[in-house]
């Protein structure tokens, strides 16, 4: 069996001008119904061979990094890097697998015109911000509007603009609230993102949605509980129900005071603000991961 790998940092599954080929780390497969099992490397012009393989047998490949974290599967699926399988279904199978840092691509489209107005915030402090960036201060009005402290990310955004899927999912919820109307959909993994304060959706719950398909058309619906009253989508990662995570890496120190997580579970339905609840620092994992395929990092994005 032919492997080729590649940095997959549009997720879409689809090696593109842009997207180097990758030859420098080991792959193990592994027989799911046998007994085989070797670990590849690459060769001189930087292709895998998996040798001794049969026929309509399931294999585990499994990329050794720790830089990627995910597989690309077309635009329309996706896998942990340590639970992608495939099928050999002929004698000389080739495949070509797209490795993704994570899953996530920008919830707006690449033609659409946004401006970063407000980040996960690290510190617990109701009024005062710590960014992903390092960036320290108070929360002020922008010329806008007003955007405060709060989980996830604020792109504003002129109403009308088509929202795709961030990633490939099932459509979890539609609806609406004293923060305005939204959209969840739930990934692989516990995982699921929401787009917030749109103008209407375009798909309805239980819908099976493909990364980049438009979910819903950009607004600034609600009753201004955010003071935030200029047209943007609230962004948001919420991981096993509970946890409104951070989608970076971040740059500053993680300390006790800003280890912790916002708690969906406990949303006040009246002001749709989360409590902040205290990790200990050898959980920081939950929100140091970085979430987003490469070229799609608001990071990159921002500067």
């Amino acid at each position: 069996m032919k492997l080729t790998l590649f940095a997959d940092w549009h997720g879409d599954g689809v090696q593109q001008s842009d997207e180097p080929a990758i030859n420098n780390i080991p792959v193990e497969i592994t027989g799911l119904d046998s007994d085989y099992r070797a670990v590849l490397v690459a060769e001189s012009d930087g292709t895998y061979w998996a040798r001794n393989i049969s026929v309509g047998k399931k294999y585990l490949i499994f990329p050794k990094s720790n830089n990627f974290r995910y597989v690309a599967i077309l635009n329309s699926q996706f896998a942990g890097i340590n639970d992608y399988s495939q099928v050999v279904d002929s004698d000389e199978p080739s495949l070509h697998l797209g490795l993704m840092e994570g899953f996530l691509t920008l919830p707006a489209q690449p033609s659409t015109h946004f401006e970063i107005d407000g980040f996960y915030d690290h510190d617990p402090d109701s009024q005062k911000c710590l960014w992903w960036n390092g960036v320290t201060g108070y929360d002020e009005d922008l010329a806008r509007g007003y955007s405060p402290n709060h989980p996830g990310i604020d792109y504003y955004m002129e109403e009308g603009n088509p929202l795709p899927s961030p990633a490939s999912g099932l459509v979890d919820s539609v609806g609406e609230d004293q923060g305005g109307r939204y959209i969840f959909i739930r990934h692989t993994n516990n995982l699921k993102t929401s787009c917030g304060h749109i103008s209407d959706a375009v798909v309805k719950k239980g819908d099976l949605v493909a990364r980049g398909q438009t979910i819903a058309i950009s607004g600034k619906s609600g009753k201004n509980t955010e003071r935030a009253n200029y047209p943007h989508n609230h962004f948001m990662l919420i991981y096993n129900e509970r946890y409104a995570v951070d989608f970076y890496s971040p740059e500053f120190t993680i300390t006790q005071q800003n280890c912790g997580y916002y708690d969906a579970s406990r949303t006040d339905p009246a002001t749709r603000s989360f409590p902040w609840i205290p990790l200990p620092i050898s959980e920081e994992s939950l929100i140091t991961s970085n979430y987003w395929t490469k070229k799609n990092d608001p990071q990159y994005a921002v500067g």
